[in-house]
């Protein structure tokens, strides 16, 4: 595969690309605000799919209420794979999108969730939180010590 050229609004380069904080600690927060039409969740979705290329990474896309894959970024992700020529590299499914060295790409709603269901989530690297703004604290008190993998990252 080639060497893939990620273009990125400036606005978000800084905040998806720094390998570390201000203060020298690893990154565990990657926040993009904005309105609509600010191009946030194209950034994010060309990011993970690049970091998923450079090594494995089990990527969870989440959202406060999702009651099919219709309702997450699946479509998004699936349109990115396609403009950045990642075809050969990821598979599709229905459910999830899985990449050729064990990249895993999955998709769930946080509501309803509670700490013994959200169990399946461990060993999350990377969790994208689509639409942050409409989750409630509860199901962030219950998804964020799941995403407990060394060096993973929660990105909104």
């Amino acid at each position: 595969m080639s060497a893939l050229r990620l273009e990125l609004p400036r606005k978000h380069r800084d905040a998806l690309m720094a390998a570390q904080t201000p203060a020298g600690k690893p990154v565990r927060w990657r926040v993009l605000k904005g309105g609509r039409d600010g191009a946030k969740s194209h950034s994010i979705a060309k990011m993970l799919l690049t970091r998923g290329v450079a090594k494995p990474e089990r990527i969870l896309c989440v959202r406060e209420i999702q009651n099919s894959i219709e309702d997450s970024v699946y479509r998004l992700l699936c349109d990115q794979i396609s403009l950045l020529g990642l075809a050969e590299f990821y598979s599709v499914t229905k459910t999830k999108i899985v990449g050729t060295n064990g990249t895993e790409i999955v998709f769930h709603g946080l509501s309803g969730q509670t700490a013994t269901s959200i169990k399946s989530f461990e060993g999350t690297t990377i969790c994208w939180i689509e639409e942050a703004q409409t989750v409630s604290a509860l199901s962030l008190d219950i998804l964020i010590p799941t995403i407990r993998a060394e060096g993973s990252e929660i990105w909104v």
